[in-house]
């Protein structure tokens, strides 16, 4: 009578380059004749590339970025970083590459500093080409992601990316800078203060004076490289500058305004009475303010 077989699967790693046998009976004792059909088919595939193996060599990923690209089997798991900010919540997603079989798990965790971590903060074990973790980030610290098959023996390639979308009004503007407006969402509502200019790429704000106004004297423009042009004496002061290029505010007042009147305004050096203006209830006369 013949004996109905079952489905036998055998894994095998190669470990060098050479001809392989594969030794086929029907089992049992004494062995029965093998009078059924038996098909046998034979897979192969090569292990995944040796890089990003554990968390010391994790391969740091830029939130909002572009997706990455890797291969993860059961013998070798995938691990990425990422920069965590305070009050953001993350997206974290994982999908199969088209043509891809198989299933892969993800993993996030924190404290990775060497090959294990401290904590396991979430993991998504769904079946199917897809994983997703969202994740509330309750401090800024460094968190880790890992890739990996439970059993799969080939490599199975994927694109992971993970997302960050920060609370209303949370962003803080950089050093030398001041908020535009009370709800600041982004860099651009940022302003910086004088002496400083802005980098849009690096979103800081950095030294831009190559000169320092004299004393007695104010900038006119965010940067000063020139003082003589980029400064402003203070009224009844004068901007001197040398050939060398070295400004002073020298005082400038000729005439005294005298009582019940005051310096117009905009007026820099007061010269002459024409520079000066009677108090409420005043008028001019012969060079002086007197009553109406």
């Amino acid at each position: 009578t013949a004996k109905t077989s079952t489905l036998t699967q055998c894994r095998y790693t190669a470990t060098t380059t050479e001809q392989m046998w594969i030794y086929i009976h029907c089992g049992g004792a004494p062995y029965y004749p093998c009078a059924e059909l038996l098909t046998l088919q034979l897979s192969a595939c090569s292990q995944a590339p040796d890089d990003n193996d554990d968390p010391t060599q994790a391969e740091a990923i830029v939130v909002n970025g572009k997706s990455h690209s890797g291969e993860a089997s059961e013998k070798d798991e995938d691990w990425f970083s990422f920069s965590a900010k305070q009050g953001t919540s993350y997206t974290i997603t994982l999908k199969l590459n088209k043509g891809s079989e198989g299933d892969l798990d993800l993993g996030l965790y924190q404290g990775c500093s060497s090959e294990e971590c401290d904590d396991e903060l979430a993991i998504s074990g769904e079946d199917g080409g897809e994983e997703v973790i969202e994740w509330d980030a309750a401090e800024t610290e460094t968190l880790w992601v890992k890739v990996y098959s439970v059993n799969d023996p080939c490599p199975i390639k994927y694109k992971i990316k993970i997302e960050g979308q920060d609370p209303p009004c949370s962003y803080q503007c950089p050093d030398f800078s001041v908020p535009k407006k009370d709800c600041v969402e982004k860099f651009k509502q940022c302003e910086c203060q004088g002496g400083y200019k802005a980098n849009n790429e690096e979103e800081t704000c950095e030294a831009c004076d190559f000169e320092t106004c004299p004393l007695y004297s104010v900038r006119k423009t965010q940067c000063v490289t020139n003082a003589g042009k980029h400064c402003k004496c203070l009224p009844s002061t004068k901007m001197e500058c040398t050939a060398a290029g070295d400004c002073e505010c020298k005082p400038c007042d000729t005439f005294q305004c005298g009582d019940f009147a005051s310096i117009k305004e905009g007026v820099q050096c007061v010269t002459k009475f024409k520079h000066c203006e009677c108090e409420p209830g005043y008028k001019k006369k012969d060079g002086e303010c007197v009553p109406k």
